[in-house]
C-alpha cells in the first residue's frame, strides 16, 4: 500500500519533516489525510526521490472533515510515477465499508485544504508506463489513461492557495480520445473517475491558484487537451511573465533600438554586432513566456499553446 501516511484520528498532526527519503510503492509514495478526522499541519516534504509508483507519488485527501494546512513540498523527483500529484477535497463515509474511520458515525461536514505549496518538481515516465499495472491478478493500480496532476474539490468548497512552480513532466502518453467519456462527474470517491481529461494537468475548484514554470509534454502523440483548469478564481498562471510577454509584442517599431533593457529579454551586453530588434524580442517572448519550452520538437502537442492562445485562455479564467 501507500509507504508513508499522516492520518489524523482527531488529535492535530503537526511539525512534520520527510526529507531524504527514496520510495516506491504499488500504490501512492506520500499520503497525507484521507483519515483526516482532525487537522494536519506544518508539513514539509523536502529532497525526495521517487521510482516504480503504480498511483499517486504525493496525494493530499481531506475526506473526513478536519483541515490539511500549511503544507511545503521541495525537490522531488519522481521516474515512472502514474500520478505525481493528486489533492482532493471532498466527503467520504461508506460505513459498511472498510474505507471509512471507525470514529465516523455520520457524514462530516466538508473539510479544508488550505496553503499548499509545490516547487521544484521532476517527473518522467519511461517506456514501461506505456502498460497497465496491477497489485493482484485484476486489480489494476494505473495506466496512461489515469496519469497527470489533478487537483479537485467539492462544489462550493475549493481548495484555498495553492502554489505550482518549476514543474517539469514528461508523460508517457498516448491515449486516444475515445477512451475517455465527455462527462467528467464530481469526484465522491477517490479512486474514481479512473481516467483524466488530461494529458498533464487537471484542476478544479481552487480560490488562490498560481501557476508558474509549468512544463509538460509526453513521449506519446496524446489526442486529450493538455490541461484544464475549472471554476477556479484569483488564478495567477505566468502572469507576470504573460505581461512581460506581451510587452515585447506590443513593442512599437520606433523603439527598436532602444537598448535601455527595459524588457527582461534586451541586453546591455555586446555579442558582436547584434542588437535586439522587435522581430527577435517577439519571437523570444512566444517561445520562453508559454507552458514550452524552445527546445522542445514542433508538431507535438505541448507546442500548440502559443502566445495569442495562451493570451486568450488566460482571459477567459
Amino acid at each position: 500500500d501507500d509507504n508513508l501516511c499522516l492520518q489524523s484520528s482527531g488529535q492535530t498532526t503537526e511539525d512534520i519533516h520527510i526529507t531524504n527519503c527514496a520510495f516506491t510503492s504499488v500504490c501512492a509514495g506520500i499520503r497525507i489525510g484521507l483519515k483526516s478526522i482532525g487537522d494536519i499541519q506544518n508539513v514539509v516534504i523536502s529532497n525526495c526521490t521517487m521510482h516504480g509508483i503504480y498511483r499517486e507519488g504525493i496525494k493530499i485527501e481531506c475526506t473526513e472533515g478536519g483541515v490539511i494546512c500549511d503544507i511545503l513540498i521541495e525537490n522531488v523527483t519522481m521516474r515512472n510515477v502514474r500520478r505525481p500529484l493528486y489533492f482532493l477535497l471532498n466527503q467520504r463515509f461508506e460505513p459498511d465499508d472498510l474505507g471509512s474511520s471507525v470514529e465516523l458515525t455520520a457524514m462530516p461536514k466538508v473539510g479544508k485544504i488550505e496553503r499548499i505549496r509545490v516547487s521544484g518538481i521532476t517527473a518522467v515516465d519511461e517506456a514501461c508506463m506505456s502498460e497497465k499495472q496491477y497489485r493482484f491478478t485484476d486489480d489494476i493500480m494505473g495506466e496512461p489513461k489515469f496519469n497527470g496532476i489533478r487537483v479537485d474539490a467539492a462544489k462550493d468548497h475549493a481548495i484555498r492557495d495553492l502554489i505550482l512552480r518549476d514543474v517539469f513532466y514528461h508523460s508517457i502518453g498516448g491515449v486516444k480520445a475515445s477512451e475517455i467519456p465527455t462527462e467528467y462527474p464530481e469526484q465522491t470517491e477517490n479512486y474514481w473517475p479512473d481516467w483524466s481529461r488530461c494529458a498533464f494537468v487537471y484542476i478544479r475548484r481552487v480560490d488562490g491558484l498560481t501557476l508558474d514554470h509549468v512544463v509538460c509534454d509526453c513521449e506519446n502523440e496524446d489526442e486529450r487537451v493538455p490541461f484544464l483548469i475549472e471554476e477556479c478564481s484569483h488564478v495567477s498562471a505566468l502572469e507576470d511573465m504573460i505581461q512581460q510577454a506581451e510587452a515585447a509584442v506590443a513593442q512599437d517599431e520606433n523603439d527598436k533600438n532602444d537598448e535601455s533593457g527595459v524588457l527582461p529579454f534586451t541586453t546591455k551586453r555586446e555579442f558582436g554586432n547584434w542588437h535586439w530588434n522587435k522581430e527577435d524580442a517577439c519571437q523570444f517572448a512566444k517561445k520562453r513566456y508559454t507552458m514550452a519550452s524552445v527546445w522542445f520538437e514542433p508538431g507535438k502537442v505541448y507546442s500548440t499553446n502559443g502566445l495569442e492562445d495562451a493570451l486568450a485562455w488566460f482571459q477567459t479564467q
